[in-house]
Order: C-alpha cells, then sequence, then structure tokens
C-alpha cells in the first residue's frame, strides 16, 4: 500500500511523505519525474502524487508514461498543482490522472483523496 510523492520541491515532497507516515501509508518521495518512474518500476506503489510543474519530464509526461505502461497503468494517480482553473484539471486528467488536487494542499482533502484511491 506504498505512496509516491514525486515533485521537484524536496522539501515539499519530505513533507507530504513525513505526514503520510503519520497518517500510517508508508511513503517514498522521487524528485523528478524520470526518478519518479524509476522508483515506480521497482515498488509498484498503490498511488502516486505527482506534481505538475516540474523541470525536465512534467507530471502530464509521467502521467502519460505511467498509462502507456502495462506494468504501471493500474496505479492511482493525484495531480498536485497550483494551477486548479477548471481547464486545468481537465488537463490533467486528460493526461492520465484519476484526481486534482490544488496548492496550496489542505491535508484533510489529500488524505480523503488517498482514501478513496485505496477503497
Amino acid at each position: 500500500m506504498m505512496i509516491l510523492v514525486i515533485d521537484d520541491n524536496r522539501d515539499l515532497a519530505d513533507l507530504f511523505c513525513e505526514y503520510l507516515s503519520h497518517q500510517h501509508y508508508p511513503a517514498i518521495a522521487a524528485y523528478s519525474g524520470e526518478q519518479g518512474i524509476a522508483i515506480a518500476k521497482e515498488q509498484a506503489p498503490k498511488v502516486i502524487l505527482c506534481d505538475i510543474a516540474m523541470a525536465g519530464m512534467d507530471g502530464y509526461e509521467v502521467a502519460r508514461f505511467i498509462r502507456s505502461d502495462g506494468s504501471l497503468k493500474h496505479i492511482k494517480l493525484i495531480a498536485v498543482s497550483g494551477f486548479f482553473s477548471p481547464e486545468d484539471v481537465e488537463r490533467s486528467l486528460q493526461a492520465g490522472f484519476d484526481q486534482h488536487l490544488c496548492k496550496p494542499v489542505d491535508l484533510q482533502e489529500m488524505t480523503k483523496m488517498l482514501a478513496s484511491c485505496l477503497a
């Protein structure tokens, strides 16, 4: 039931992992899209929380890759983004995300989303 957090903001990724561990969700951080995909292949997380605006491979590219990989496409994807207009949410869903979480993140909202993904 591991959760992977992908965010190029190391402090935020580590903070999410710490919060998740206190909520009894084992979590691991990746600090780039490429590193996140490598960890996903190794660890097979149940859920990935992925930032959209990252240097290098952005969150949309990560989602499209995950959805195109037969061994990973079952993973639940939650976009984490400062972009929150209806068009932004639609773009994340079209890229393959299951849900869209807006920054600044409401930790209770994140916990609810995770619970629904893991149900």
